[in-house]
């Protein structure tokens, strides 16, 4: 299931960590934006995706499955994780945001021309 160590889904997994355990105080001023918060979810988890599809052999139902299985238990550590910063807060619609957010990667990189699986 892994071609090598999986070094860039790691560093895409420690940088989203970083991301999302920061404590408010330590993060630019965000526009008004509503939902702003919600599309970074889902854009880390497309990265994160996408650097799963590259680093493991997906082929297969249940190889696909696990992934899926890792990234919502990453999702929800993530979440939970968040509690113990001050400022920060666990939010469910985060968690949604991250999985859609990794599906659609799947299915961006899985339809990418010159995909190996």
């Amino acid at each position: 299931m892994i071609r090598n160590f999986p070094v860039l889904t790691a560093i895409v997994a420690a940088l989203i960590l970083v991301a999302v355990l920061l404590p408010p105080s330590a993060l630019p001023d965000a526009p008004g934006i509503p939902g702003l918060d919600k599309l970074v979810h889902f854009t880390m988890f497309i990265v994160l995706a996408l650097a799963t599809r590259r680093d493991f052999n997906l082929g297969g139902r249940r190889r696909l499955a696990l992934a899926v299985i890792a990234a919502i238990a990453f999702s929800v550590l993530t979440e939970a994780l968040q509690l113990l910063v001050d400022g920060r807060s666990a939010e469910f619609l985060d968690m949604l945001a991250d999985i859609a957010g990794f599906a659609a990667g799947l299915v961006v990189s899985r339809r990418r021309p010159g995909a190996s699986n």
